[in-house]
């Protein structure tokens, strides 16, 4: 992962610790492309999220548990990262762009489509969760103008097991389904995803009707990913984000899948080991800014918040003089000048 040359973009990033946490958001005048695979990773409405929870009842998971206990199927160890040849993840005519609409720099998301005929919705990305859900015609809730109604469908399959998951604000929780589902011009076959009933506030005045998992699978049933991979649709598990900063000249922002689009980057990735075989967490080496021993990361692009060890915040916030806001977030203004802000992880430099 490598800084481009050419455009901007607004980066987050989750970093975690044992410790407390505490929040700041900031744009990063520098673009990347965050590329993730099954085996390797390289590498914002808001989401205040606790730690992951899944339940899928009736079935081998039983009880609810965290999703790091949740993995059945074996992850073989990767040895020695290597800097792999950009060529490995070039788009070509298999790859599929997806245009992301920027709300605020807070929220990206696309629109998909489900059944047949097709219901449309819009949904944003979660790399937390295995889950991709929509709000059910059954939801008891007036303020979501959009719904998934199974009886209109004629490709609809019922599955019926309940699913949960657990969000900073709130839960999600509803039953299970099968159909087809439409992305980016390509159809995915007898797709598991969920039928919400009941949904936290927070989903009131968003801009997106569900949210598309982009999480490993619980090793039953498999992600949009993964069956469009196993249905040809796709030529690799990966997927890669280009994200832009709101109003600004920059290219539109993209979701790629099976690839990553050239035109938004230059050089070469950077790879890192997965810290944890089932979630997409890696170790940052290093803050420059803030000397100190290298620390833990997850990406996820549902939430705009940076977030990582009190101690180490504070001190952050400190120096890039960020301002406390309603909720506990701080905020650096995009006028403030400071100094550079490197991240650093095998030997390679990534700055604002």
């Amino acid at each position: 992962m490598r800084p481009s040359k050419r455009f901007k973009m607004s980066v987050t990033t989750l970093l975690r610790s044992p410790a407390e946490w505490r929040c700041f958001k900031m744009n990063l005048s520098a673009a990347v492309v965050l590329l993730l695979t099954l085996i390797s990773v390289c590498a914002t409405h808001v989401i205040r999220k606790l730690p992951w929870q899944y339940q899928v009842v009736g079935t081998q998971l039983g009880q609810s548990r965290p999703i790091g206990k949740r993995l059945q199927r074996p992850i073989q160890p990767l040895g020695k990262p290597q800097n792999r040849p950009i060529r490995d993840f070039r788009i070509d005519a298999s790859t599929r762009d997806i245009k992301l609409a920027n709300h605020y720099n807070n929220l990206y998301y696309a629109p998909i489509a489900i059944g047949t005929p097709e219901q449309e919705f819009n949904v944003t990305f979660d790399t937390e969760s295995p889950i991709t859900w929509v709000p059910s015609i059954h939801s008891p809730s007036s303020r979501i103008p959009r719904k998934y109604n199974n009886e209109s469908s004629s490709t609809y399959k019922a599955n019926g097991k309940p699913f949960e998951i657990s969000y900073g604000s709130g839960q999600v929780s509803g039953y299970c389904s099968q159909d087809n589902v439409v992305i980016a011009g390509a159809t995915v076959h007898n797709q598991t995803f969920g039928e919400s009933i009941l949904e936290p506030s927070m989903f009131d005045n968003t801009m997106n009707d569900g949210v598309w998992g982009l999480g490993f699978s619980n090793g039953k049933d498999l992600t949009v990913v993964d069956n469009m991979v196993s249905q040809g649709l796709l030529p690799a598990p990966v997927f890669s984000f280009y994200l832009n900063r709101y109003g600004s000249e920059d290219p539109d922002s993209v979701l790629t899948l099976g690839g990553a689009n050239p035109e938004y980057y230059s050089g070469d990735f950077t790879f890192a080991n997965l810290s944890m075989p089932d979630r997409w967490h890696f170790k940052i080496d290093s803050l420059r800014i803030v000397h100190g021993p290298g620390f833990q990361a997850v990406v996820d692009p549902s939430t705009p918040f940076i977030a990582g060890p009190i101690k180490t915040v504070g001190v952050l916030n400190t120096m890039l003089g960020a301002k406390p806001l309603e909720g506990d977030p701080m905020l650096v203004p995009c006028s403030t000048p400071f100094s550079k802000l490197c991240v650093e992880k095998r030997g390679h430099s990534f700055t604002r």
